[in-house]
């Protein structure tokens, strides 16, 4: 079997999982192996209907990664060839929403619509829950099974059921599904000399698009850099860390792993020499949204004193998968470690009673509705090209905090960046 180490979109690429039971028995031993054969063959003799052995399959692999965590996924070999091509090209076919499971609640919450999209297109926004899909309510269900129902071809139509914290009633919008087409990375100068960029994911292309980003912004006079990691759900390990190459020297430290096994007790360096100069004050921005990848980056970052975070606090999924090809010519991505920064931050809940994620270095929160506002202005003005938009943009505190860290630091004063903390709502009321 093969292995391959990568971090993953994991809120945007949960697949339905299937499972060869051949295989699955070699991973038990002894009474715990026959057990599951009796149990699979009491179905299949005494069970009034026929149950097909595909559906048996996915019970079996359901049950034992339910055990796990929602990241941990089986794939058929078709569904990776898929999901493999997502990542590395950015492409997939669905409604365009990423999304993370609401424990309080047992539905999904959806973190952001990826621009361009029929979700985007149909005034998704961050924060609102999917209590439906197809009029089926989806409370705890497994997270893989409903974004394998929301999911399918190009062309065809799902609905949705949506609760939003400012409407008392759920309402549906049916979505026509279709290529997702992301522009990972995005540029301009958000203020005379200040540039921006923009990465959504970290897909193959991020660390030459940036470069290219960030050369083309210097050649125009930019003297300091905000890198908005809002909204980025995550992505390839790889690309996280030959972004941090163009920042750091060969040999610095981007992320550290803590695993079972001693090949998943590992320390993550960078390889290239540097290529920006230091000089160049950045600052990171980061939301509930900002996961997985981007939490390395922005922990790397911020540990080898390169950028001040700003914004609030992160998603927390500090988990490691690892990628196994399967004889069959499926996959399993399994949770096989637990990320810290190169000073040791533990990026996940150390337990149950503890806050996940990183705590920016000035608190900054947006309501949804203020992120949903600047999310689809985002989309509507085109960051790199195109003439202005006539209405005035809707504020984005993030960024002008970003901003102002980025003019006091050129100026040597202290940053004017008032603490901004939004009252957290009570979860809905379940069905």
């Amino acid at each position: 079997m093969g292995r391959k180490i990568l971090v993953t979109v994991t809120t945007t690429s949960l697949l339905a999982f299937s499972f060869l039971l051949g295989s699955m028995y070699s991973v038990f031993q002894g009474k715990t192996a026959h057990k599951v054969t009796e149990v699979s063959d009491r179905i299949r003799q005494h069970y009034p209907e026929d149950v097909p052995d595909d559906k048996l399959e996915r019970a079996a692999v359901d049950g034992m990664l339910s055990v796990t965590d929602p990241w941990s996924q089986y794939f058929t070999a078709a569904e990776w060839r898929e999901w493999s091509a997502r990542v590395m090209s950015g492409r997939f076919h669905g409604v365009g929403i990423r999304v993370e499971a609401d424990h309080k609640t047992g539905y999904l919450r959806v973190t952001s619509p990826i621009e361009n999209s029929p979700a985007f297109e149909a005034g998704l926004l961050p924060g609102d829950l999917i209590v439906a899909v197809g009029g089926v309510d989806i409370q705890n269900q497994a997270l893989d099974q409903v974004i394998s129902r929301i999911k399918g071809d190009a062309g065809t139509q799902v609905t949705l059921s949506l609760r939003r914290a400012d409407q008392k009633d759920p309402f549906d919008v049916t979505l026509t599904r279709a290529e997702i087409k992301i522009q990972a990375v995005k540029h301009r100068f958000a203020a005379p000399g200040l540039g921006y960029i923009r990465i959504d994911d970290f897909t193959e292309a991020v660390p030459a698009d940036v470069e290219s980003a960030y050369g083309e912004l210097r050649a125009k006079g930019m003297k300091a850099l905000a890198i908005d990691l809002r909204f980025n759900g995550g992505g390839l390990l790889k690309s996280a860390i030959e972004l941090c190459d163009l920042w750091l020297p060969a040999g610095q430290v981007v992320a550290m792993s803590e695993g079972k096994r001693p090949e998943y007790r590992r320390t993550y360096r960078t390889e290239k020499a540097d290529a920006f100069p230091s000089s160049i004050p950045v600052v990171i921005l980061v939301n509930r949204g900002t996961a997985s990848a981007s939490e390395i980056v922005a922990g790397a970052f911020r540990d080898h004193g390169l950028a001040t975070l700003i914004g609030s606090r992160t998603f927390g999924k500090g988990l490691v998968q690892s990628s196994f090809d399967l004889s069959d010519g499926s996959h399993l991505k399994l949770t096989t470690a637990r990320w810290l920064t190169p000073n040791g931050v533990q990026v996940g809940a150390k337990d149950p009673n503890s806050d996940a994620g990183l705590m920016p270095d000035h608190l900054v929160e947006m309501t949804p509705e203020e992120e949903g506002a600047v999310l689809k202005r985002w989309f509507a003005e085109s960051i790199v090209k195109g003439p202005p938009l006539s209405d005035p943009p809707p504020r984005d505190y993030v960024l002008e905090a970003g901003l102002e860290a980025l003019t006091a630091k050129l100026e040597g004063r202290t940053p004017k960046v008032e603490r901004r903390e939004i009252p957290k709502a009570a979860a809905p009321e379940p069905k």
